[in-house]
């Protein structure tokens, strides 16, 4: 009961961060009195805090997550009737690379292949390679990877087009960058399947990505100064940290 109550509080004073805390004792140090099936979905609340939190520039959350991870891990609780699901893999993979946790992310990898269902495990696999090889700068290897990844899932096509647009950037091919995301562009606008909110996020990120390329040989300060600003206005997207990031690089 208590640990339901701070939950609701989590949801109704998300500001207050004490509410996650007390949760996060609670379950840890509860655990024998808790069946399985609401540790997983407490759990699964504790996540999706940190990801709310993280989102809005607690970065402080994003070390939280991957502890989250890594108790669930431990306790054999990412698994939900016999499988890992694809975004606890790849929120694991993507979580660990921000935090430059390399070997730890590897290691994850490898050895969590097994518990991912068979009919996204290779696709799940070499999108995890390709998107750690992207953090350690092994731009090409991870062009490697995601050439082997044979995406059905909408959202997993996307997510393997926004790695690709970093890593066009990261090697300056400006002309195969452009190209891919015209392309992109296109793809997301005439998708009938795909949400709108997440549609605007994946357009937003085409958009400053070409702002920022098209400006990062101009020695123009003041553009990018603007651009940047902008960029701090808008409300959560993929990436939109990362693009700072670069625009901050360009300007030094």
């Amino acid at each position: 009961i208590d640990i339901y109550y701070h939950i609701i509080l989590s949801f109704t004073e998300p500001e207050e961060e004490k509410h996650y805390y007390k949760i996060k004792e609670l379950i840890i140090n509860n655990d024998d009195a808790i069946d399985r099936d609401s540790q997983i979905d407490i759990f699964i609340n504790l996540e999706n805090y940190c990801h709310r939190k993280y989102r809005v520039g607690e970065n402080k959350f994003l070390r939280e997550s991957l502890q989250i991870y890594k108790i669930e891990l431990d306790r054999s609780l990412h698994k939900d009737r016999g499988y890992m699901s694809s975004q606890f893999y790849t929120s694991a993979v993507v979580t660990g690379c921000r935090l430059e946790e390399f070997d730890w992310v590897r290691e994850f990898i490898e050895n969590y292949k097994k518990d991912l269902k068979k009919d996204y495990r290779e696709p799940m696999y070499y999108y995890g390679l390709a998107f750690l090889e992207n953090h350690t700068r092994n731009y090409e290897k991870a062009l490697e990877h995601l050439a082997k990844v044979k995406a059905e899932e909408l959202y997993l096509k996307m997510d393997m087009r926004l790695l690709q647009c970093r890593i066009y950037y990261s090697l300056v091919w400006n002309m195969p960058l452009q190209s891919l995301l015209d392309t992109f562009k296109k793809t997301v606008q005439n998708n009938k399947h795909m949400k709108e909110n997440r549609k605007e996020q994946f357009l937003k990120f085409i958009k400053y990505l070409n702002q920022l390329n098209n400006l990062r040989y101009k020695n123009d300060n003041t553009g990018l100064k603007e651009l940047n600003g902008e960029l701090g206005k808008e409300q959560y997207f993929p990436y939109k940290q990362w693009l700072s990031e670069e625009i901050v690089k360009v300007i030094k």
